[in-house]
């Protein structure tokens, strides 16, 4: 059974699951300016501007805080795509993980499984 819900822009009923978009209200401006929005180079903190520690001044743009993070040797971490990627499967391999296994063992003075008790 569907459901209807009186629409307050226009005074008709209309449907719940398919509300009709020429009703809703139109998105309020994000800003003044003819551009959708402008993202400002300027970083906050007044005069003083934003310590970098690997150059060890404060720097009041980003353009140049990247710069001097690049230049220092340091890498900037944030927004990359790299925690989404999928990382290549490796192939199992039994004999790998038995022989670490086995110098583990052989690291902590156990020489045999017989000493190491049951295995769950």
């Amino acid at each position: 059974m569907a459901r209807y819900r009186l629409c307050k822009y226009c005074g008709d009923l209309h449907e719940m699951g398919a509300w009709p978009h020429n009703c809703l209200e139109p998105a309020a401006a994000r800003s003044d300016y003819p551009s959708p929005f402008v993202i400002s180079d300027y970083l906050p903190g007044g005069i003083n501007g934003l310590y970098h520690h690997g150059v060890a001044k404060k720097i009041d743009n980003k353009a140049g805080f990247r710069r001097a993070t690049k230049e220092s040797g340091c890498i900037e971490v944030g927004n990359e795509m790299a925690a989404t990627k999928r990382r290549p499967d490796t192939p199992f391999k039994p004999n790998v993980i038995e022989s670490a296994v086995n110098e583990a063992l052989h690291m902590q003075g156990v020489s045999s499984e017989s000493d190491v008790g049951e295995f769950v």
